[in-house]
């Protein structure tokens, strides 16, 4: 597979195993506007960003949650981003502290939402789901069936890969094509060398150009394709001598 891109992604590395050029990948990123629609239970308030509060041996944490769905070669891996920060004194001067993290099942966020000190088990509220335990709100989050739509996506835009979530500053819903996945730590998921081969493998077969049409000729068409297009193609010409081939 031979890519033509203006960036660079984790999983390019792997050409240098060998490069079929004849499927080429033109990673073009697009953001467009997000008008998906999800179904409940998730449907009235996601994707949204959740702030979380968490004060620590004396610190101040902020926990910046955001909801995405990584749709790759007609799969989709629902994934939660979350950004930890808090301020540090460094050289009499307070910088702001950033820690990112990428969570692909609901197990490993419960696990470090626990680590982090958020008590789970006693009803805390979430934003997404009205009055619900955070546990049971994580579980439908990871639940793939509830973004089964954005399948439609990778034929609507001739796609192996994309990203749908909340971006910007704005945080506006966006339906991103051809993103860079290393941007959510898909590496967690998939190494470079399958990444690589499975998207050469859905381009050149789910996404594959469609077969050459059919051109339906007459049997006289066919004949003088083959050379038989005159009235002595099967039987001997009159004139030439003995020893002599005729029309010469």
């Amino acid at each position: 597979m031979l890519i033509k891109s203006s960036f660079h992604d984790y999983y390019d590395t792997a050409s240098a195993y060998g490069v079929d050029t004849e499927c080429l990948y033109i990673r073009e990123r697009k953001e467009l506007e997000g008008k998906f629609k999800f179904e409940e239970p998730l449907a009235t308030r996601w994707p949204d960003v959740e702030i979380l509060k968490k004060r620590k041996k004396g610190v101040n944490y902020s926990y910046e949650v955001k909801i995405f769905v990584v749709g790759f070669c007609g799969a989709l891996y629902p994934t939660v981003n979350i950004l930890k920060s808090h301020k540090e004194t460094v050289e009499e001067k307070e910088v702001n502290v950033v820690e990112k993290f990428h969570f692909y099942s609901s197990e490993s966020l419960i696990n470090f939402y626990e680590e982090e000190g958020f008590d789970l088990a006693n009803g805390y509220e979430s934003r997404y789901i009205d009055a619900s335990p955070y546990k049971t709100k994580i579980h439908m989050v990871f639940d793939k069936s509830n973004y089964k739509k954005l399948l439609e996506e990778f034929r609507n835009h001739h796609t192996p890969v994309f990203v749908y979530g909340r971006l910007g500053k704005e945080n506006k819903p966006t339906l991103v094509i051809n993103e860079r996945l290393s941007y959510y730590r898909f590496g967690h998921v998939k190494d470079s060398v399958t990444v690589f081969q499975d998207i050469f493998m859905y381009l050149s077969g789910v996404l594959g150009e469609k077969p050459k049409e059919t051109v339906v000729i007459s049997d006289k068409q066919k004949a003088a394709k083959k050379g038989h297009d005159s009235k002595y193609s099967f039987r001997k010409p009159p004139g030439g001598k003995r020893g002599k081939p005729p029309w010469r």
